[in-house]
């Protein structure tokens, strides 16, 4: 009779398959951002005054709602004036805010801006009114939350002098007011950048943007404009469940396990 050769086979890594799944699903927790905010209420005012000479014009836009709704706010304002010597004057802005969650969100804001064409006349521009063009009330409701806005801003024009961005204000709680300015210099607003801030459990927030348009001139020819791109989110840091950990350390026995096999098979 004869007998076969007896060759070792490896025994399958049933283990580190079960510690790498563990791993896996860990990090697969964390990378994944748990988000908490209760909206209360969000609007968007814009308003422009315009003056010449002697005569002044304004008009405003906008939208507004409250909780539980999550409905898109926009507006579009333009004023002008002109008199009879042919001195001109105009301002106009607009934008749009939408929420993909109570957590998550953009606001576009576009066209922010002017045009004069005044020869020896007093004339001015001024994008607000001591009013907020967007905002946002929450409440944050859970551990460790952050907010967070990133943001893009372009200016368009060759004599931009007057654009100066936009204001990220963060009021409430008990850090008290926070801001950020997103303006690039005083003859380009262009800029990009991100504003964060920490926020306490169970307080109400209210994040808004205020453009810093405002241009008085007496002979002038220019046309210039400021678009700007802003994405906010609300999230909490990232913690693993109990279950997410118990798992992990279940692999981590199994792969311990495997190798006590493996050497003893040795």
């Amino acid at each position: 009779m004869t007998l076969a050769a007896s060759h070792h086979q490896p025994r399958p890594a049933l283990g580190r398959s079960c510690v790498l799944a563990a791993a896996a699903l860990l990090l697969g927790g964390l990378s994944q951002p748990t988000f908490a905010a209760t909206a209360l209420g969000a609007g968007m005012d814009l308003r422009v005054v315009v003056g010449l000479g002697d005569s002044s014009a304004r008009n405003q836009d906008g939208a507004d709602w409250l909780m539980p709704d999550l409905s898109p706010v926009s507006g579009a304002v333009s004023v002008s004036l002109e008199n009879n010597q042919g001195d001109f004057v105009q301002g106009q802005l607009s934008g749009e805010a939408t929420w993909s969650s109570a957590n998550r969100g953009r606001v576009e804001m576009r066209a922010a801006g002017w045009t004069f064409d005044v020869d020896d006349t007093s004339a001015r521009v001024t994008l607000h009114d001591g009013n907020r063009d967007w905002r946002y009330a929450f409440l944050a409701g859970a551990k460790d939350t952050l907010f967070t806005m990133d943001y893009i801003v372009a200016g368009f024009g060759e004599n931009m002098f007057g654009l100066e961005g936009w204001i990220i204000r963060l009021s409430g709680g008990p850090e008290g007011e926070q801001q950020e300015s997103t303006g690039g210099s005083i003859v380009d607003p262009s800029a990009f950048g991100s504003f964060s801030a920490s926020l306490t459990p169970g307080h109400a927030y209210v994040v808004s943007l205020r453009n810093g348009a405002d241009l008085s001139t007496s002979n002038a020819d220019r046309t210039a404009s400021m678009w700007g791109t802003f994405d906010w989110q609300i999230s909490t840091a990232p913690v693993p469940e109990p279950g997410t950990w118990a798992l992990f350390g279940a692999g981590l026995l199994a792969l311990g396990a495997w190798g006590r096999r493996r050497d003893a098979d040795a």
